[in-house]
């Protein structure tokens, strides 16, 4: 898997003032380790949808996946003090519907400069 893993621990090498190593399971976050097969799907479509129920909040297991790996996203970004902050911080965004209304701005305005979709 190429991103931080809710289904055990994962390793993570961050190039800030140098290289630091870290390693974060589940446990780390409060988390019981989520089955890999929870998160995944076979074909392109399954994963889009897991994607896209876990962003809107529907999907509680890929919710936290995808908060996992935003929380890390916002840590290396210097925007949270710790990737718990961040992965709380994501995981609150997601669960109040402000992740979904934010991707749907972006796909918005993103087609509307193409000339594509709503104006």
């Amino acid at each position: 898997m190429d991103e931080v893993s809710p289904s055990g621990a994962s390793y993570i090498m961050l190039g800030m003032e140098g290289y630091k190593e870290l390693s974060i399971a589940p446990r780390d976050l409060g988390l019981q380790e989520i089955p890999v097969k929870e998160i995944s799907g076979g074909t392109r479509e399954e994963i889009y949808e897991k994607g896209v129920r876990g962003l809107r909040g529907e999907d509680r297991s890929s919710a936290i996946f995808i908060a996992l790996n935003a929380g890390i996203a916002l840590y290396v970004a210097g925007e949270v003090g710790s990737i718990v902050e961040g992965f709380e911080r994501s995981l609150k965004e997601i669960f109040e519907g402000r992740a979904w209304k934010k991707l749907e701005s972006i796909v918005n305005t993103a087609r509307r400069l193409v000339g594509v979709g709503r104006s």
